[in-house]
């Protein structure tokens, strides 16, 4: 299982770099249908028209997919689900929000966040798979938040890059409570943790305007790392050494294999 979300989680990174209406399914090692499915990358459709935000998969055929109409505001955000890697969707969820990730711990408990048009911040909660989303945040913030990560259903992190009012939450009781570790002054943006206790956000602060900083007590410190070119648009550790990220000022995929100290860059697919 831990192998499946670690590949499942790496297709997710580089789904950033996709913004029409066709998600790329990698098809080396599994086979998703009936029939054997073409070699290397291959479209799949959704519902409907419109930016995809996130996709999370939980194993090799049931994900997630949240996506954002192209209104700049006051558009409709869905969430789909599949149970047969993608070959058909379900829609879980349709609201006039702007939702900007998902993630799910297992197959049942998983959790959505964003925000509304006028920069509410909101975040849903599922404990049956995406049947029903209950409301569980509603203007801890006056601006969206950018990234969620939870390591179990109970602690988690969620972040907002925003220069007045953004800052680091970390929750340990499933969302119900928020303790700041980072503020606005970090404007950190993106995340991942391998464990409880270790992890890594990116920043954009006067001192380390393109940072990455890393944390191994569960975010009561964290240290400045490395330095970007450019802004990552997402990052993923699989452990203590190796990691990926995507974006930095021109898209791009970027490995480091000494916990974030070093990094080199990397090919990628193509988008289509």
């Amino acid at each position: 299982m831990e192998q499946l979300n670690i590949l499942n989680k790496l297709k997710a990174i580089l789904t950033n770099t996709i913004f029409y209406i066709s998600i790329l399914v990698f098809t080396i090692g599994f086979n998703f249908t009936d029939s054997p499915p073409p070699p290397g990358w291959y479209q799949q459709s959704l519902p409907v028209n419109d930016f995809i935000n996130d996709i999370f998969f939980i194993d090799t055929t049931t994900g997630w997919v949240l996506t954002q109409g192209k209104q700049s505001t006051n558009d409709t955000s869905y969430i789909f689900k599949t149970t047969n890697g993608g070959s058909n969707w379900i829609t879980q969820f349709a609201r006039t929000l702007e939702m900007n990730v998902i993630q799910f711990t297992d197959h049942n408990t998983g959790y959505a966040a964003g925000g509304s048009g006028s920069g509410t911040s909101k975040m849903f909660k599922t404990t049956n798979g995406g049947l029903y989303w209950q409301l569980i945040i509603d203007g801890l913030l006056t601006i969206r938040f950018d990234d969620l990560y939870f390591v179990n259903k109970d602690t988690g992190w969620v972040s907002c890059k925003d220069v007045v009012f953004g800052g680091l939450w970390k929750t340990t009781d499933g969302a119900g409570s928020w303790t700041e570790q980072l503020n606005q002054t970090y404007q950190p943006y993106r995340m991942s943790f391998i464990n409880k206790d270790t992890g890594w956000v990116t920043i954009s602060s006067l001192s380390n305007p393109f940072g990455l900083c890393r944390t191994t007590n569960g975010g009561i410190n964290w240290n400045v790392i490395y330095n970007f070119n450019g802004t990552p648009l997402d990052l993923f550790f699989i452990n203590n050494d190796t990691g990926w990220v995507n974006g930095v000022d021109t898209p791009g995929l970027f490995l480091t294999i000494n916990g974030g100290l070093n990094w080199s860059s990397k090919a990628h697919p193509t988008a289509y």
